[in-house]
């Protein structure tokens, strides 16, 4: 049992990767999109012995574990030996444990000793119906075992019967989400019941949490349902596949981020192994950094995470408030993009009918964050009028304040103004141009070059505009003319600025 701060083990694996540690003592070969070896453990001639960023599996004997169990089991260390050996070779000085370093450290071990057991059970009870329903999502055997996909049995005892005779206690049950106590008569049960079961690994692939998706047919409860937060797991910190994604973005592979576990699991079977999703949450703003934070940069780029979700109501409303998280983020070195699926359609019943090369065209369609803050802006609206106009570009210069960044917010500001210049057109432009409808009910016209003001011309603008300035209540009176003028870069701000004031703000002014 460990007494070290978990923050030293974390530091500890990063600094040793897996691969390179392994491949000092087993020979490791590429076999597709994995890295496997004839298992160290036991006898064999065919690799099963599957090489993950952060972890390791036999599909042979079941070993399974990080650099740190591997450096016990392979080299018969005991714990602090082995810590004390990866320490040198890490250059690290192994610190002294306080007491509330070994009191996290010996909670942190029993929550993953009795979540790994209840995973064990739950992959031991699927079988028959459970199994089927994966093998009709089109998963066959090695997906399934590489996600460690299980079922929970109906009988709310099951695994309460489980974990009493390995010894866990019912404390620990509950507080690790897989118990609850009954409000009726305070008998423990299951929490999760007659479900197919996902287990969560944490960024060392080791099981944290679960989701749990209704049986087809059955009408008891939600569709998902997933642990609730511990000491070892919080909802909105955390992303489903995440160790994998960190390995697919090393070999430079895009990351999605879909919506569900299914998705993921259906991209990582069809060869896009760096999907992730949330779980069960709105993407949060701690999500967004553990995706910037595992994106290395390739020649300088840094590569772009594209979030996808469905096409429906519900997934543009998903992808609206992701938006709203990443804005104040956005920098040169933190972005992504946005891709939405055709109406009905998710990530797994678009790969299951056009493949992956369906599904990979949509990512490639994704747009910037510029375009999607100008899509929704604009989406089921008119701007007939010039108040609508004027309200439109007050809403997104309001949603810009929230780019923290200032040249990325400058560029923003660039190019949301040319868009709407291109979309809405002066009067006087528009007077000799054939005219259309566009997407968002204005007349459409290409944009011509603004002509050249002589010196003349900019000091009778500068007048107007002061004279609107001195008497706002002009304003109602000559505001279309105003919108008619194409002022030189140094004093359309202020051109704007008074397009953009409403009745109730030049009523103030004028009192």
């Amino acid at each position: 049992m460990s007494t070290l701060p978990p923050q030293f083990l974390d530091e500890l694996r990063t600094r040793l990767p897996l691969a390179d540690y392994l491949s000092k003592h087993v020979r490791l070969v590429k076999s597709g999109m994995h890295t496997k070896a004839c298992c160290p453990f036991h006898q064999e001639k065919s690799p099963s012995f599957v090489l993950y960023p952060d972890h390791y599996h036999c599909f042979g004997c079941g070993a399974h574990g990080d650099i740190i169990t591997f450096a016990m089991q392979h080299e018969r260390l005991s714990f602090v030996d082995a810590i004390e050996k990866l320490a040198r070779e890490a250059g690290m000085q192994v610190p002294t444990a306080s007491p509330q370093d070994r009191e996290m450290a010996q909670q942190a071990a029993q929550g993953v000793e009795i979540l790994t057991a209840a995973r064990d059970f739950f992959r031991q009870h699927l079988r028959g119906e459970s199994l089927q329903y994966f093998r009709d999502r089109s998963l066959d055997d090695e997906t399934i075992a590489r996600f460690q996909l299980g079922f929970a049995p109906a009988d709310s005892q099951a695994l309460i019967n489980y974990l009493r005779e390995k010894k866990f206690k019912d404390e620990l049950m509950i507080q690790f989400g897989l118990a609850k106590k009954s409000e009726r008569d305070g008998s423990l049960y299951a929490f999760f019941r007659d479900r197919a079961m996902f287990p969560v690994t944490d960024r060392h692939g080791r099981t944290v949490a679960f989701g749990g998706r209704i049986m087809p047919g059955r009408d008891n409860g939600p569709k998902y349902i997933n642990s609730s937060d511990h000491p070892l797991f919080t909802k909105g910190k955390l992303l489903y596949n995440l160790p994998a994604a960190r390995q697919a973005a090393l070999d430079g592979q895009t990351i999605a981020v879909v919506e569900g576990y299914m998705d993921v699991i259906a991209c990582s079977a069809a060869g896009l192994t760096g999907a992730v999703a949330p779980l069960g949450t709105a993407m949060t703003e701690m999500q967004l950094q553990l995706l910037w934070k595992l994106l290395p940069a390739h020649g300088g780029r840094h590569v772009i995470p594209v979030i996808c979700f469905d096409g429906d109501d519900a997934g543009r409303t998903a992808a609206s408030r992701a938006l709203d998280r990443l804005l104040p983020h956005l920098s040169p070195a933190q972005t992504a993009r946005f891709a939405f699926l055709p109406q009905g359609e998710d990530p797994d019943s678009l790969i299951r009918t056009q493949g992956l090369a369906g599904f990979q065209d949509i990512l490639h369609q994704a747009i910037s964050p510029a375009e999607w803050l100008w899509q929704r802006a604009v989406q089921h609206q008119t701007f007939n009028a010039p108040e609508e106009r004027a309200a439109l570009r007050q809403r997104l210069r309001r949603e810009l304040t929230e780019i923290k960044d200032n040249d990325t917010r400058q560029q923003y500001e660039a190019d949301l103004n040319a868009r709407f210049e291109k979309t809405f057109p002066s009067a006087a432009t528009r007077s000799n141009a054939p005219r259309g409808k566009n997407n968002f009910g204005a007349a459409m016209v290409k944009p011509t070059a603004p002509p050249t003001a002589n010196a003349s011309e900019i000091k009778k603008q500068k007048l107007l505009l002061m004279t609107l300035i001195t008497h706002p209540q002009l304003l109602d009176q000559h505001q279309e003319f105003l919108a008619t003028i194409e002022m030189p870069l140094e004093i359309s701000g202020l051109q704007q600025a008074l397009l953009a004031t409403t009745q109730h703000d030049r009523e103030q002014l004028w009192d």
